[in-house]
């Protein structure tokens, strides 16, 4: 039906080094998207770096069976993270395909910044935006502003 990977920070990523890393060249031969991977490879090991470096409860992957969607699944999945980043007073963030953001905006989450993927140059057709999102649990609004300022700057 629906699955959520929620991955918590409470002093940011350990592994923020390995976040760093390169793609392993052998992982670009797997397939004929290998340009593309390397390309969401550096999207996401940029974002999740940045991010990485202050506490947070990130939502690294939702996905749900295209029969249930709209019935609600998604969002039980989201919400049960946002309950964590509530009680923990830890940001939520995410990286949100189009197919997710209006679900996250929904929830509360404020768009930081979007990436668009032309899927022509790896042989595909369209454009793919990513959007960076976060949203801060309601305790902690009055740092809302500062911190924000501090990720965007």
């Amino acid at each position: 039906m629906a699955y959520a990977k929620w991955e918590i920070y409470p002093e940011g990523r350990p592994d923020i080094d390995k976040l760093r890393e390169l793609m392993d060249p052998d992982d670009a031969l797997v397939d004929d998207f290998g340009l593309l991977r390397k390309a969401a490879h550096e999207y996401f090991s940029h974002c999740n770096g940045e991010m990485g470096k202050r506490p947070h409860i990130l939502l690294a992957l939702l996905v749900t069976s295209s029969r249930h969607l709209g019935k609600g699944a998604g969002s039980l999945l989201v919400q049960w993270g946002l309950a964590m980043s509530d009680k923990s007073g830890l940001p939520a963030y995410l990286q949100a395909s189009e197919a997710g953001r209006r679900l996250y905006r929904h929830h509360g989450f404020a768009e930081l910044s979007k990436v668009e993927f032309n899927l022509t140059g790896y042989g595909l057709n369209g454009i793919e935006v990513m959007t960076e999102m976060l949203r801060y649990p309601p305790t902690s609004t009055t740092h809302a502003y500062i911190a924000y300022q501090n990720l965007t700057t």
